[in-house]
């Protein structure tokens, strides 16, 4: 697993492409779904070992909210969308217009926009994922978590039986107008999975374990 924390830009090159490809078919549904336009855009993605991911994102006990899935299908995992709750608000506000007054709360309207969101960006990058893996990829219902970041993953750490020791993270900005959303997406699959991913973006060299 050394390689996989010591891509070259190359790799990291491609796996941007890939995030800006999911984020693609992500901003065309959602621009759809809504009847206007929004852009998703990829500053960075990584992969990183798992127990790095709580400090990324300001430490484990900063409180997030989380949108999870189970991935099943040809190699198990998770997928997560993390961000702050005021951010998540902003998502909230641009998903149901004017109308909706938002209250500064995570009510059950706001906690079903936001899950209806991170389905349509998960299934997208998941047919991004299936396109170049070729595996067959599916997710579950979502799952929504408001807590401690350290104990969201932590949580699906445990569902997954600790068969993950990496996670992609893809950090994904929502545009619509003068708004920026930042947020982040995780990958949280088997370690034989995401060394698939890799070699399916067809850089040349790529072996496990070299340098």
């Amino acid at each position: 697993m050394d390689k996989l924390e010591n891509l070259s830009q190359m790799e990291l090159d491609a796996l941007k492409e890939l995030g800006s490809i999911g984020a693609g078919n992500a901003a065309t549904a959602l621009s759809t779904m809504l009847s206007k336009r929004i852009d998703l855009i990829v500053p960075e993605v990584g992969i990183y070992p798992i127990e790095e991911i709580p400090d990324k994102l300001g430490g484990p006990e900063v409180v997030k909210i989380g949108v999870y899935f189970t991935i099943s299908g040809d190699t198990s995992g998770s997928m997560l969308l993390m961000l702050e709750k005021d951010e998540g608000l902003k998502l909230v506000k641009i998903m149901l217009g004017p109308s909706y007054k938002v209250t500064g709360e995570l009510d059950l309207i706001s906690k079903s926009a936001l899950e209806e969101i991170a389905n349509i960006l998960v299934g997208s990058y998941l047919s991004a994922f299936s396109q170049f893996t070729h595996m067959r990829l599916m997710q579950s219902t979502p799952a929504f978590a408001y807590d401690m970041c350290g104990s969201i993953i932590d949580m699906i750490c445990i569902q997954l039986a600790q068969k993950t020791t990496h996670i992609l993270m893809v950090k994904t900005e929502f545009l619509e107008k003068d708004d920026k959303i930042r947020a982040n997406l995780f990958f949280l699959p088997e370690p034989a999975a995401l060394i698939s991913l890799i070699k399916s973006l067809g850089v040349p060299d790529y072996e496990e374990g070299t340098d």
